[in-house]
């Protein structure tokens, strides 16, 4: 059975973060700002690999080399995306 909201879902007014920007990071991000409750430019990430955040950067996500400035300006939560 399907839920079905009286509303569409209200954007929330401050800022999520992944720790990873893969395939992992990304899923989750694509169905947040899917389903509406984040914009791209709530969103911070940080990735080791430069090319995953050069990708990350195109798409509008505020991106950090830095785990440490992910978890300082996520002040929602903050996802662990990465492989064991």
């Amino acid at each position: 059975m399907t839920q079905k909201f009286s509303k569409p879902p209200t954007i929330m007014a401050n800022t999520i973060g992944f720790i990873g920007t893969g395939a992992m990071a990304s899923s989750l991000i694509g169905g947040i700002i899917g389903k509406g409750l984040y914009t791209p430019d709530q969103i911070h990430c940080s990735d080791p690999y430069p090319p995953a955040r050069e990708a990350a950067s195109k798409k509008g996500y505020n991106v950090s080399e830095s785990n440490s400035i992910v978890c300082t300006n996520a002040k929602d939560a903050v996802f662990l995306a990465v492989k064991p």
